[in-house]
């Protein structure tokens, strides 16, 4: 990014949920820090190195629209699609094992047809070696 003051602000005009993505395949808020994945309110779950989900907290229960039962056990991706936007999905996933750390965005897909545009940031080996932690937030 440009490294004069203010850059972020000259493109704030574009709306709330724009993301700034770099050559290195991350990704910035457009809106603020992150500091939002640390908010109770903040859905959170934990993968293991296969993508299933190991762990949801209550925010994450709701946001997908699934009992807790239900989400833990499931592979990553049964109730979210990349945003339409993303043409190579596992280029994310490309960048989260060499950075470990992506930022990006997707569509929660609830099994009551409802489609939520969420921001997510998923942090490689949070929880130990292979358990990576992801917070979503429902966006707009």
């Amino acid at each position: 990014p440009p490294a004069s003051p203010g850059w972020r602000d000259r493109f704030r005009g574009f709306g709330d949920g724009v993301l700034y993505v770099f050559r290195d395949g991350t990704a910035a808020s457009a809106i603020g820090s992150d500091d939002w994945v640390t908010l109770a309110s903040t859905a959170r779950v934990v993968t293991d190195e296969s993508g299933h989900y190991l762990d949801a907290n209550q925010a994450a229960v709701e946001l997908f629209g699934v009992s807790r039962e239900r989400l833990v056990g499931s592979r990553a991706g049964a109730f979210t699609e990349p945003d339409a936007r993303i043409e190579d999905a596992d280029a994310l996933w490309r960048a989260l094992h060499a950075t470990g750390k992506l930022h990006s965005l997707a569509l929660v897909c609830r099994p009551d047809g409802t489609a939520i545009s969420a921001e997510f940031i998923t942090m490689r080996d949070e929880e130990g070696p292979g358990r990576n932690v992801m917070y979503l937030r429902a966006l707009g």
